[in-house]
C-alpha cells in the first residue's frame, strides 16, 4: 500500500488544486491516511490515488468509509474490479450518485440498446464511463439520430457508436457534412466511406487533403483503386504510416521468399492486410516453419498450398507455429496442416498436454503376460 508521505508528495506534483482540504498540514495527512485506509486496494499507486483527491474534491467532503461501501456494493453487482470502477468513477462521478440497481438496468438495458452482450458493454464503459449514466432512451434517441443522418442500418449506427462513442456527443449534421467532405476530398463512394466511419473512425481524423495522398501513393504502390487500399488500410492502419517506396519493396521482397507473383500476393495481403506490413524476414522465417510443419504431415499439403488457403498463418507468432509442430511430432500424420493451424492456442496447448499424458500412460503400463 502506497505510504502517506507518497501521497502526500505526489499531490503536491499535479497542477490541480485540491479544494476543501484542512490547511494544516497534519490534519491533512490524518485525513488521507483515513481515505487509504478506507480503499486500500492493492493496486491503487500514488499517482491514482492523488489524481482521485485532486480532479474529483467530492472526495474529500464525503466520509470515505460511505464512498467506499459504495464502491464495493456497485463492483459486487456489476462484477466489476473495483480499481477500474474507481478510476472510472474519476472521470464520471455521476457513478456514485446513482443507485447499483439502476446502474445494473443501465448496463442491461445500453447493452441491448447497442447490440452487445453485458460483458462487452461493461468493458467498453470501463473506458468510457457516460455509459454507466447515460439512460437507454437517451442513447437510443442518439444512436437514432446519426442513423437518419448517415442514411444506415441500426445495426451500423450501433457499431458506429460502440467504435467510436465520441459521435454520441457530436452535432449529426456535421458528422454527416464530415462524411461529405471526404467522399468528396477523397474521390471513395459514401458507401466506402460510412464502412471507414464504422470499422474505423480514426482514419477519416486529421486532414483530408493528406490523407488523399496517402491513399493515392499508395494505391499506385500496390497497383490497385484507392478503394480497395483505404478498404485494406480500415484493418491494418499502419498502411497509412508507411512510406510508399517501403511498402512496394517489402511487398517485392516477400512475394519473392514466397516464391509468388506480385499481384498474387497483392491480392492475398488485400484478403489479410497485415501481412502487407510484415517485414520480408519475418515472413521468410514463418513461411520456414511452414515448410517443416508440411513435412511433418508428409506433404499432404504443400506449403504453398497452406498458405493461399490461410493467409493469417504468416501473421501467427512463431512460438505457434512451432508449437504446431509440437502437437504434429505427438500425432503424426492427422490432422491436417491446415486443420491444426485454424486451432486457438489454449486448444493447442490442451491436446499437447493430452497427448503427453496418454503417451506416460502407455510407457508406464506393465506388459501383458
Amino acid at each position: 500500500m502506497p505510504t502517506i508521505d507518497h501521497v502526500t508528495a505526489s499531490i503536491k506534483r499535479t497542477p490541480y488544486h485540491v479544494r476543501g482540504t484542512p490547511k494544516d498540514a497534519e490534519a491533512f495527512r490524518k485525513l488521507l491516511t483515513k481515505y487509504l485506509l478506507a480503499y486500500g486496494f492493492p493496486r491503487l499507486t500514488p499517482v491514482m490515488f492523488a489524481t482521485v483527491l485532486t480532479k474529483q474534491s467530492r472526495f474529500l467532503y464525503s466520509r470515505p468509509e460511505r464512498i467506499a461501501k459504495n464502491l464495493a456494493t456497485i463492483a459486487k453487482m456489476l462484477d466489476l474490479p473495483k480499481p477500474r470502477l474507481l478510476r472510472a468513477a474519476v472521470w464520471c462521478t455521476g457513478i456514485f450518485g446513482v443507485m447499483p440497481t439502476t446502474l445494473a438496468r443501465h448496463v442491461k438495458e445500453n447493452a441491448a440498446c447497442l447490440g452487445i452482450s453485458e460483458q462487452r458493454f461493461k468493458s467498453l464503459a470501463l473506458r468510457s464511463p457516460m455509459f454507466f449514466t447515460m439512460k437507454a432512451s437517451t442513447l437510443r434517441e442518439r444512436r437514432d439520430r446519426i442513423q437518419k443522418s448517415l442514411g444506415i442500418t441500426e445495426k451500423e449506427a450501433a457499431r458506429l457508436v460502440r467504435r467510436s462513442p465520441a459521435v454520441l456527443f457530436r452535432d449529426a449534421a456535421n458528422f454527416a457534412r464530415r462524411i461529405d467532405e471526404s467522399v468528396s476530398t477523397l474521390g471513395l463512394s459514401r458507401e466506402c466511406v460510412i464502412l471507414i466511419a464504422i470499422k474505423n473512425p480514426d482514419t477519416l481524423s486529421g486532414q483530408l487533403a493528406t490523407l488523399q495522398k496517402k491513399i493515392a501513393h499508395g494505391a499506385e504502390a500496390f497497383g490497385i483503386d484507392k478503394e480497395r487500399f483505404i478498404l485494406a488500410c480500415v484493418k491494418n492502419p499502419s498502411l497509412l504510416a508507411s512510406s510508399p517506396a517501403r511498402l512496394a519493396r517489402n511487398t517485392k521482397n516477400s512475394a519473392k521468399h514466397l516464391g509468388m507473383e506480385l499481384s498474387e500476393f497483392v491480392e492475398m495481403g488485400l484478403r489479410q492486410p497485415p501481412l502487407l506490413t510484415l517485414k520480408p524476414a519475418t515472413i521468410a522465417q514463418k513461411f520456414k516453419i511452414i515448410q517443416v510443419l508440411a513435412e511433418l504431415n508428409g506433404h499432404v499439403q504443400s506449403p504453398y498450398a497452406i498458405i493461399r488457403q490461410l493467409p493469417a498463418t504468416l501473421c501467427y507468432s512463431a512460438e505457434h507455429l512451432q508449437r504446431c509442430g509440437e502437437f504434429l511430432k505427438l500425432n503424426p500424420g492427422r490432422p491436417s496442416v491446415a486443420c491444426i493451424l485454424t486451432y486457438p492456442a489454449a486448444r493447442m496447448e490442451k491436446l499437447i498436454a493430452k497427448h503427453r499424458e496418454k503417451g506416460l500412460s502407455e510407457t508406464s503400463s506393465p506388459p501383458e503376460a
